[in-house]
């Protein structure tokens, strides 16, 4: 019921998106905080129950040394006779006894407690155990979701950029250009350009000045 509940929790978060994906882990480790005190409130109410046995283990030991004790002393009254002596021996005797009654039925359900509030101390561990197995890997999905997501929001910023970047380098190319011809004249930049024939280029300058005088 409670990885039901916390799965259904998860899920709901995961759907409003990334910036809801810590909620989830904040969640699990404040419920685990919160099962961490149950366990431990658990085990001192077990520790209180074990306690409460030892006390009454002693009781219903003193108890049962007392029967003992009356049991002779009714037997010696007897021998000596002493009919009242016996009877009042005989009557401690069995309140004696029935305070070993009481103590061994209060340590018989004291000893069902305990039995209980182990099992329900094993299975709030358990619980625990699993948390935090599912709560590392709660942890983990998140961070490749975030390393995912900002992967993407990378990528997707330098794509908008990058065309944006392409044209500016284009227009200070043909700025820089404009600067070369103007401040170091053709021959500047005819220098860098390669060889060629200075025939054809005579030839291509006649053609260009006959379609001028046309």
């Amino acid at each position: 019921m409670v990885m039901e509940r916390l799965n259904r929790f998860c899920k709901a978060y995961l759907h409003e998106g990334l910036e809801k994906l810590e909620d989830p882990v904040v969640m699990v480790k404040q419920y685990m905080r919160d099962m961490k005190a149950d366990i431990g409130k658990q085990q001192a109410t077990i520790d209180k129950h074990l306690r409460l046995d030892e006390t009454l283990k002693r009781n219903w030991q003193t108890a049962k040394e007392l029967v003992e004790r009356r049991e002779q002393q009714a037997r010696l009254a007897v021998e000596k006779e002493n009919d009242e002596l016996a009877k009042m021996a005989l009557r401690s005797k069995k309140e004696a006894w029935e305070q070993m009654s009481r103590f061994a039925t209060l340590r018989e359900k004291n000893e069902q407690q305990i039995e209980a509030q182990k099992q329900t101390l094993a299975e709030l561990e358990q619980k625990y155990n699993q948390l935090r197995d599912r709560k590392l890997e709660l942890v983990l999905r998140v961070q490749a979701v975030k390393a995912s997501e900002q992967i993407k929001n990378t990528k997707r910023k330098y794509r908008q950029q990058e065309s944006i970047i392409e044209n500016e380098f284009e227009r200070m190319e043909d700025k820089v250009t404009d600067l070369e011809w103007k401040s170091g004249g053709r021959s500047a930049v005819v220098s860098d350009l390669p060889d060629v024939d200075e025939e054809e280029l005579q030839t291509e300058l006649e053609q260009l000045k006959q379609q001028a005088n046309q």
